[in-house]
């Protein structure tokens, strides 16, 4: 078995993130703090990665092949300012979901700019390592897999199932979000 989906072949029992889960509960709670506008910052072998669970779940809460409004998520495979300015000047999002180390990108951009996270681009973590107050997104809750991947080891061994699984089972574990002051909710 393995956490993630690093591992493409062969295919094993996946015990992970719902990474799909975590995109689709930032979205809805930016929206409850009273962000309208809110896009995606990817990089793409991040994406790929995760089976693409982050594009997919940004696409099923703005569905851009639908709604003309809908921004489109900018996606790299480095991150590169200038590039990064256009989409933004383009779309004009009031919040941005990220992953990753991409939130130092986005950092250093906004104070390149003279902008402040949260006050004039908020923004949420999709993958939240460290809870200090200072960045708003989602931890992926790494103890809860770890203790659920142990479970389902063990339920595996106990079966004596030592082969490379024939149907091999994906276990996804929920995120839970976290406030931070890289979204704070906005007066209406």
């Amino acid at each position: 078995m393995t956490f993630g989906y690093s591992l493409q072949s062969p295919a094993l029992h996946v015990v992970t993130n719902y990474q799909h889960h975590a995109v689709r509960l930032a979205y809805r709670k930016l929206l409850g703090l009273g962000y309208k506008r809110i896009g995606m910052l990817l990089d793409d072998g991040v994406d790929r990665r995760v089976d693409r669970y982050f594009s997919g779940g940004y696409h099923s809460m703005n569905p851009s092949g639908i709604d003309r409004k809908s921004i489109q998520p900018h996606v790299f495979k480095r991150f590169d300012e200038s590039q990064f300015e256009l989409w933004y000047e383009n779309w004009r999002p009031d919040a941005v979901l990220v992953t990753g180390a991409t939130v130092g990108d986005l950092r250093k951009w906004l104070n390149k700019r003279g902008m402040a996270a949260g006050v004039d681009l908020a923004f949420a973590e999709m993958k939240l390592s460290s809870i200090d107050g200072l960045t708003a997104g989602v931890t992926q809750q790494s103890r809860i897999i770890g203790r659920a991947a142990v479970n389902v080891l063990d339920s595996l061994l106990s079966q004596f199932e030592y082969e490379i699984p024939e149907h091999p089972l994906q276990t996804l574990i929920e995120g839970v979000w976290v406030d931070g002051l890289s979204a704070p909710a906005r007066s209406q």
